[in-house]
């Protein structure tokens, strides 16, 4: 009997994956009143993102953008609530902590007001799930300036992006309305015109 034993070598490289982010597109699409306070961008099926081999995304950025039709005023920012805070608004630096837990801060010229994108520095804690819960609660708050803003949102694990996501927010504006009148005082059985 013949037999014979040889050895293989087998490498395995780890090959990095870019995160994923779904459930935040089109379907997001919405129109918003100028006068109403801020509204949460994510409308459809709940925003999620994820990452084939990060548990984290520790030296990652979050970022949402106003890609088009920005007006002087219109804000993004975060909705504080339901188990999302903020230590401080969305000033640079501000922590932004998801049940309990610390995720990030606030970048320079991240705050999502003025010119500036939003844009969230990511660490240890910044897990897909709690990053996810955080996408969910970005809000929009418009100017009285109508018209369509398109929003983008992606995310970085620390060396790869993430697919671009892209949405619509229609802004609209209530009618001026202007009431005129041959009198100061209107009483009964006077008319008056409205335009």
């Amino acid at each position: 009997t013949l037999s014979d034993t040889q050895t293989l070598t087998v490498t395995v490289t780890n090959i990095n994956e870019a995160p994923v982010i779904s459930g935040l597109s089109s379907a997001d699409n919405q129109s918003i009143s100028a006068s109403a306070t801020a509204k949460l961008i994510d409308l459809g099926t709940p925003a999620t993102i994820s990452d084939p081999e990060n548990i984290n995304f520790n030296n990652g950025t979050l970022t949402i953008t106003i890609a088009s039709g920005r007006a002087i005023g219109d804000a993004l920012g975060i909705f504080s609530g339901a188990g999302v805070s903020l230590s401080n608004g969305t000033n640079t630096g501000s922590t932004v902590t998801i049940a309990g837990l610390v995720i990030g801060a606030i970048a320079n010229n991240g705050t999502g007001s003025g010119n500036d994108n939003l844009i969230l520095n990511l660490n240890t804690e910044a897990t897909p799930s709690r990053v996810s819960t955080l996408l969910q609660n970005i809000t929009f708050d418009a100017t009285g300036t109508q018209g369509d803003r398109v929003i983008n949102a992606t995310i970085s694990d620390g060396q790869l992006n993430s697919n671009v996501t892209s949405f619509t927010l229609t802004v609209t504006t209530n009618p001026t309305v202007a009431i005129t009148s041959n009198s100061n005082v209107l009483k009964t059985g006077e008319t008056a015109t409205i335009s």
